[in-house]
């Protein structure tokens, strides 16, 4: 899950940020900022790029629906069986 969190302390030693009511203290993410992006996964917080993109949201990128199939964007090459010539 990617939240938007209020940075409540940023100095050039640590970072506290606001996770639903939860203060997080982190290493110092060493740029001013209001809000930081936060990643929460198997118990992790990670502060991540404000353009960071999950694999869910990447799978979406890559695929396209025609003529009500999903076909990637990827070229997809065909097995065909050759008959060897004497």
């Amino acid at each position: 899950m990617i939240k938007d969190c209020k940075v409540l302390i940023n100095n050039d030693c640590v970072t506290v940020f606001d996770f639903d009511g939860v203060c997080i203290q982190i290493p110092s993410i060493n740029k001013k900022a209001d809000t930081v992006k936060v990643l929460f996964e198997n118990g992790i917080y990670k502060v991540v790029d404000d353009n960071y993109k999950t694999d869910k949201e990447k799978d979406k990128r890559k695929k396209k629906t025609t003529n009500n199939e999903t076909v990637m964007s990827h070229s997809i090459i065909k097995e065909e069986k050759v008959e060897a010539i004497d």
